[in-house]
């Protein structure tokens, strides 16, 4: 190529090729720019509005630590605070009254742990007694009331000499029940 020769004519780009739209459009590149900083400003404002909302929020609704106890003292002080103080007091005495009446009629509940000596087995007594035995055993009891027998004379193994009546396989009473 000459230096006299003509320069070929750039190609103009036709609304068929495929360029980015930046390049045909070069403002969009500024409008997106443009866009972007005026929402970074807007957040920033904003921030700057909500911190100082919230700092007189605080500052409105809070007392400082030096000055807390004077403030509870002056409320305690006043009138409406001695009523609800005593209409509690009033609610607390109700409520124990109603607990101690309820606890004096209610039913005392039983207690298995605790023993009663009218149901141990061969304890000495007045009334007649009721033996329990594995069915098993019934030929060795015999046999025991056979030797206690011989030994009071033909009198019973049962308390008060008396002989013992069997009920079922494995439970016995004394005659004279």
């Amino acid at each position: 190529m000459s230096a006299t020769a003509p320069k070929p004519k750039p190609t103009e780009p036709s609304l068929t090729s495929k360029l980015p739209y930046y390049q045909i459009n070069p403002s969009y590149t500024v409008r997106v720019i443009c866009c972007v900083v005026f929402i970074f400003l807007t957040e920033i404002c904003l921030a700057h509005y909500i911190y100082r909302l919230i700092k007189s929020e605080i500052n409105e609704d809070f007392i400082a630590k030096r000055d807390f106890h004077q403030e509870f003292m002056n409320e305690i002080r006043s009138g409406i605070a001695k009523e609800e103080i005593q209409r509690i007091l009033r609610e607390l005495e109700f409520f124990e009254h109603q607990n101690a009446r309820a606890n004096a009629t209610r039913r005392r509940k039983r207690d298995a742990f605790v023993v009663d000596d009218d149901n141990l087995l061969n304890l000495p007594n007045d009334g007649p007694n009721v033996e329990f035995f594995d069915p098993k055993l019934r030929g060795e009891l015999e046999a025991k009331d056979a030797l206690e027998r011989q030994k009071n004379g033909n009198k019973g193994a049962a308390p008060g000499g008396d002989s013992w009546v069997w009920l079922t396989s494995y439970c016995r009473i004394p005659v004279s029940c």
